[in-house]
């Protein structure tokens, strides 16, 4: 923005220092807005795409129809997750072995259903 006022007064005549300076406001606008949405978003702990197209979404309702997000834990702890500060659930729910790797034969699904190279593994905390 300072660079546009100093192009405007050292430019007083100049056409293109008046449509860079219009171009730039419209820039900073659209990115103002950009950011809040996303801050917006991040606090609920929602997608752009969740947003707009959460009618088509069944788990985004509750069992009146209504808006519900499962997945909004709070400000903070959306802030916690998105920033990559919280812990990782989703690292411990499957756990490849060698043993389940190297083993070609047999049922290609095992008893749990789990493709095979995979071992289901508890969760720590009940996470």
């Amino acid at each position: 923005m300072i660079i546009c006022l100093f192009l405007l007064f050292s430019n007083l005549g100049s056409i293109l220092s008046w449509l860079s300076c219009i171009f730039l406001l419209l820039t900073i606008i659209f990115v103002w807005h950009l950011l809040v949405d996303q801050i917006r978003l991040i606090s609920r702990n929602l997608t752009l795409n969740e947003r707009f197209f959460s009618e088509r979404y069944e788990y985004l309702a509750d069992s009146n129809g209504m808006f519900y997000n499962p997945f909004d834990q709070g400000m903070v702890k959306n802030w916690i997750e998105f920033l990559g500060c919280g812990e990782r659930r989703w690292l411990k729910d499957h756990v490849y072995t060698t043993e389940t790797l190297s083993s070609t034969t047999g049922d290609p699904e095992n008893s749990q259903g789990m493709p095979s190279g995979y071992e289901e593994t508890s969760l720590v905390n009940g996470l």
